[in-house]
């Protein structure tokens, strides 16, 4: 198992735990997808933790399975929140937003970080598109925190 792997593991469950102890998921569905992954990745991590399993072909086989499906754990995420938020969500599209972009105010608005989202979403470049999406939706750097913005809309939009 490659040390970098193993890392990678270790600071999404440190990601997700942080977000399902913030409780800013709004929706039932999206909250289960969040808490789903959540699981697999403990479920994972007990047998990982062990020095016998550590080095394992089995241990491996696990890790790189988990890791490779990170993608599709956050285009369900992406997608639930979204249908469950219709309101917010047409709102973003209409600013103009491409899908990274959707993609990354949605997890603002749940309340990941931006370097979250960058590792999260395998995206070195998380801070220059914050920067065009603050420019997309007309906010100035005067107006604040676009994660906090964001999800002050979400729940505006949402009453």
């Amino acid at each position: 198992m490659d040390m970098e792997d193993y890392q990678s593991f270790i600071l999404e469950w440190k990601i997700l735990s942080r977000a399902l102890r913030l409780s800013r998921v709004w929706d039932n569905s999206t909250f289960a997808i969040l808490d789903e992954r959540h699981m697999m990745l403990e479920k994972t991590a007990i047998p990982l933790i062990s020095e016998e399993m550590f080095s394992t072909m089995g241990a491996k086989i696990r890790l790189g399975a988990v890791l490779s499906a990170r993608e599709v754990f956050i285009a369900g995420l992406v997608g639930s929140f979204m249908e469950n938020n219709q309101g917010f969500s047409q709102w973003l599209y209409s600013m103009g937003l491409d899908c990274w972009e959707l993609g990354h105010c949605v997890l603002l608005a749940l309340g990941f970080r931006g370097n979250e989202i960058g590792f999260l979403m395998n995206d070195k470049s998380h801070y220059n598109r914050s920067a065009v999406i603050r420019r997309k939706i007309g906010l100035s750097p005067e107006d604040g925190n676009l994660g906090i913005y964001l999800r002050k809309m979400a729940g505006n939009i949402k009453k």
